[in-house]
């Protein structure tokens, strides 16, 4: 791959290109992103969760993003938090949640999304990513617009 004077650049793994950049970037420079709430500053990040979530049918953002979020977190305790927290309090930890999102951005609804964090000071940053896909059939009876299915992806930071 040729990236011109552009500082991306790529290394081969693996017979794969993987796309690397330079530190001290921002990691968002030639992708489209937006973030809400800026993203919260860590001095230390404790834990970095994964998820992905599917609306199969009714192509909604915001459900495959809620999902993403619970498949990430729903899967983790936690017991110890407290412990390392500045004053021991849940309120001091900080959430950073990537979210990466195939289509209709500007329906995603990050409020919803949020109720599934009850803890911590949350910050969001989305970015294109995630993958539409067919799901093979339209439903009507689920409000299907197209045969479309939503998968998001999520990244969960945790720390303080």
């Amino acid at each position: 791959m040729n990236w011109g004077n552009s500082p991306i650049g790529s290394v081969d793994v693996g017979g794969f290109p993987r796309l690397f950049k330079p530190d001290g970037m921002n990691y968002s420079e030639g992708r489209h992103t937006f973030t809400v709430g800026g993203e919260t500053p860590m001095k230390k990040t404790m834990f970095i969760e994964i998820g992905m979530g599917i609306d199969l049918h009714g192509q909604n953002v915001t459900k495959a993003a809620v999902r993403a979020v619970q498949n990430a977190i729903h899967h983790n305790s936690m017991p110890g938090i407290r412990s390392v927290l500045p004053g021991g309090d849940l309120n001091n930890m900080k959430v950073n949640v990537r979210l990466a999102v195939p289509a209709d951005k500007d329906k995603l609804d990050l409020d919803v999304v949020r109720k599934e964090l009850p803890y911590g000071q949350v910050s969001f940053e989305v970015v294109d990513g995630g993958m539409l896909t067919s799901s093979g059939i339209v439903l009507e009876d689920k409000q299907d617009r197209n045969d479309l299915a939503y998968v998001v992806i999520a990244s969960v930071e945790v720390g303080y």
